[in-house]
């Protein structure tokens, strides 16, 4: 990338290396002030650019369009000021400058507490990934509060077209990290304690409308019947009689396929609640888990997991492709199959703790100690009353 030097940054000069296209960086000789063109050349952004530990991080200042070379200059040493030793301390003697270091920070903790191939930790690192570093990563901490926050990120993403739910996910990311950091002692404020999505907007979130009902069951299990993949017909069918994920879904193997005891059970770590779920077996879910097992011999399938890639049996199915597998050409998406069995277990007025701990969301401290014992009959009977169900419209019938 080629870079220009000036003694002075003016508008003019600005304006000339525009039309010639020549340098995209153009770097006055005060100390780490850059401004840096779009690939068109058309516009482009101020920056103060520093070595911050052993790495060149570029702090953007502001676009051209909202700063003139004067201002911009001025928030250059203001940013300089504060690198020249005014950093808050962290740990280990170094410093969080920026919000960014407070975003790894925290997610280098979640790694450890939770997995690297956890869900919670890999969508954490798409939405800091993809959103959070991108608008908000450069920003210094002691200058980052609700009015920055809704200056950089919130405003943006709205234009951007994103839901309410979605920038909801990435506020409460944003506010887990400044907790986690303050309570470690890195930082002396978090700015964002009182911070929700209620500071900037007074919309609700929309629950998006399921597009099939209960009603529609036997449709439902004639399209999961019309599946050419055999292994599609069976993902579809264990989300709609146990309400998984598809994440959980696909981390099935055959050594939580318990026939003996007549359980079915996923590790903690596959969860996205991070708890482990066990659940009873029906005589029905036996029945078609077998006839499964059975036709996966037929295609000489025999691996530990019950979903594998086609190319490598060693590995299970990426989550993205069989989300795609299951909703293509179908009028519904994988995981309305998990709403519909959780509206059906609503609309025979079964207990809302059982749902709850069936579909493994987050429960009260009392429900998790004793759910085990006290929900243990009531959540096999509503499970065989729903599959009961199923089986009347035709679900045993599928592999035929």
């Amino acid at each position: 990338m080629a870079t220009a030097f000036y003694s002075l940054l003016t508008e003019s000069a600005i304006d000339l290396e525009s039309e010639k296209k020549e340098h995209r960086v153009l770097k006055e000789g005060y100390a780490g002030f850059y401004f840096k063109f779009d690939s068109d050349f058309s516009n482009g952004s101020f920056y103060y650019v520093k070595r911050i530990g052993g790495k060149q991080r570029w702090l953007k200042l502001g676009r051209r369009t909202a700063y003139t070379v004067k201002q911009a200059r001025n928030e250059c040493k203001v940013a300089a000021a504060h690198y020249s030793g005014e950093g808050t301390p962290r740990k280990g003697g170094t410093k969080f400058n920026l919000v960014g270091d407070i975003i790894d920070y925290y997610l280098s903790s979640l790694k450890v507490t939770t997995s690297e191939k956890s869900g919670t930790y890999k969508s954490a690192c798409t939405l800091a990934r993809k959103h959070l570093k991108p608008l908000v990563g450069n920003e210094l901490i002691s200058e980052f509060d609700a009015i920055r926050m809704n200056e950089r990120l919130f405003k943006p993403l709205i234009a951007a077209g994103y839901s309410l739910a979605y920038i909801d996910l990435m506020i409460r990311l944003l506010k887990k990290s400044f907790s986690f950091v303050r309570s470690q002692k890195g930082i002396s404020d978090n700015l964002l304690a009182g911070v929700s999505l209620g500071t900037f907007t007074t919309s609700r979130i929309k629950m998006k409308p399921l597009s099939i009902e209960t009603a529609e069951l036997k449709e439902v299990v004639k399209s999961i019947r019309s599946y050419r993949c055999y292994k599609v017909k069976m993902m579809a069918a264990l989300m709609l009689m146990y309400g998984f994920r598809i994440g959980e879904t696909c981390s099935l193997d055959w050594s939580m396929v318990n026939f003996d005891e007549m359980l079915l059970n996923i590790k903690e770590q596959n969860t996205k609640s991070s708890r482990r779920l066990s659940l009873p077996l029906s005589n029905e879910s036996a029945q078609l888990l077998r006839r499964y097992k059975a036709t996966k011999r037929k295609y000489n399938s025999r691996g530990r997991w019950l979903f594998p890639k086609s190319r490598n049996p060693k590995q299970s199915m990426n989550v993205t492709h069989a989300s795609r597998l299951v909703s293509e050409d179908m009028k519904f998406t994988a995981h309305e199959l998990r709403k519909l069995m959780r509206t059906w277990m609503a609309d025979s007025g079964v207990d809302s703790e059982v749902a709850e701990t069936m579909l493994n969301h987050k429960l009260s401290v009392l429900s998790r100690t004793y759910n085990s014992s006290l929900f243990k009959k009531p959540l096999k009977d509503a499970i065989e009353q729903w599959h009961k169900r199923l089986i009347d419209c035709g679900l045993l019938t599928i592999f035929e």
